[in-house]
C-alpha cells in the first residue's frame, strides 16, 4: 500500500512511502440447525487484508450530470435514493430517455445465476 503525505520508512526493500500489507487467517464456527432439529457446526478459516477504507464515494451521495456522457443503471440507483421531492435539484435540462435504462446482458445473467445459487442456499439451511 502507498502512503500519501507521510514518510514511513522502507520495509521490505519496498519503494518510499510503500508499506506491505500482510493478509490475516482467522477460524470461525458456525452452528445452525437442520431442519430444525439436528445442529450442524461448521468450521472454516477466512482470509482477508486488514484494512478499513478511509474514504469512499458513493452515488447516492453525490452530483450527477443527468445530460452528460454515458450513464448506467446507476442513475436509477441515485434518483430512487431520493426521500422528498425537496431533496433534488436538476441544474439542467436533461432527455428523459436516459432515465430508461435497459440492464446490461451480462449483468441480468449474473444477478439470476445470484438468484439460483439463493435458492440453493436456502435450502441447505431448511
Amino acid at each position: 500500500m502507498e502512503l500519501l503525505n507521510h514518510k514511513p520508512g522502507l520495509y521490505d526493500n519496498l519503494p518510499l512511502n510503500n508499506v506491505p500489507i500482510y493478509p490475516i487467517k482467522q477460524k470461525c464456527k458456525f452452528t445452525h440447525k437442520v431442519k430444525y432439529v439436528t445442529k450442524i457446526t461448521r468450521e472454516f478459516q477466512r482470509t482477508q487484508l486488514p484494512i478499513t477504507p478511509a474514504f469512499a464515494l458513493t452515488e447516492f451521495k453525490c452530483q450527477v450530470d443527468l445530460d452528460g456522457g454515458k450513464i448506467g443503471a446507476s442513475v436509477y440507483v441515485m434518483l430512487s435514493r431520493v426521500q422528498r421531492l425537496e431533496d433534488i435539484m436538476i441544474l439542467r435540462p436533461f432527455n428523459r430517455t436516459k432515465t430508461n435504462i435497459m440492464i446490461d446482458l451480462d449483468l441480468e445473467k449474473e444477478l439470476k445465476r445470484f438468484e439460483e445459487i439463493s435458492k440453493i442456499t436456502d435450502q441447505l439451511f431448511i
